[in-house]
């Protein structure tokens, strides 16, 4: 009987090992509602603005991000912090909306599948987090 338990602590124990190794780490995709089924979320990094009238964005400058297929939603969660964002389209950009960190947020409503966009984010630095689009 002693035996018996004993083993039983044992493969218990290692289970619980084994759970907490396949539980996901904070860099894994957070998940959210406003996801739609063909938009996945990915990390970004934002490149710093240079000063006045040269904000922050994502991607880099010289590039443009793409609407993904089946996404009609531009949603962004900030890492950290509390960040006022835009969404710019090679012919305007959107309202100011702000983000806070951990948190989802559309940014861009009734998104066009294959529409070139940046993010704008108001000041000298963006900081990093998740996007979908």
């Amino acid at each position: 009987m002693i035996k018996t338990r004993q083993i039983a602590t044992t493969l218990g124990g290692a289970a619980a090992v084994l759970a907490a190794m396949t539980v996901p780490t904070q860099a894994s995709a957070p998940s959210t509602a406003a996801t739609a089924q063909s938009c996945s979320a990915a990390p970004y990094q934002s490149e710093a603005g240079t000063g006045p009238g040269n904000d922050a964005h994502w991607p880099n400058a010289g590039h443009w991000a793409v609407v993904n297929s089946g996404c009609h939603n531009i949603s962004l969660m900030p890492n950290s912090g509390t960040h006022k964002v835009r969404v710019c389209t090679p012919s305007a950009c959107n309202a100011w909306k702000s983000v806070s960190g951990g948190e989802w947020k559309v940014i861009a409503h009734n998104a066009v599948p294959g529409k070139k966009f940046y993010v704008q984010f108001k000041g000298l630095f963006g900081g990093t987090g998740w996007i979908e689009h």
